[in-house]
């Protein structure tokens, strides 16, 4: 049953742990920057 699983779905799993771990890394380096949420906000404001 558990070898039909991964046999199964291997390649979900693998996409999944690839996206968590680009994520992650994304974060840790890139991350948000504070300006970024003032910059969205503020353009919010000007189209209402």
């Amino acid at each position: 049953m558990g070898k039909t699983l991964i046999k199964r779905y291997w390649l979900t799993l693998v996409s999944a742990i690839i996206v968590s771990v680009n994520g992650y890394l994304y974060w840790r380096y890139v991350g948000c920057g504070v300006y970024t949420y003032l910059t969205i906000s503020s353009q919010e404001q000007k189209y209402k």
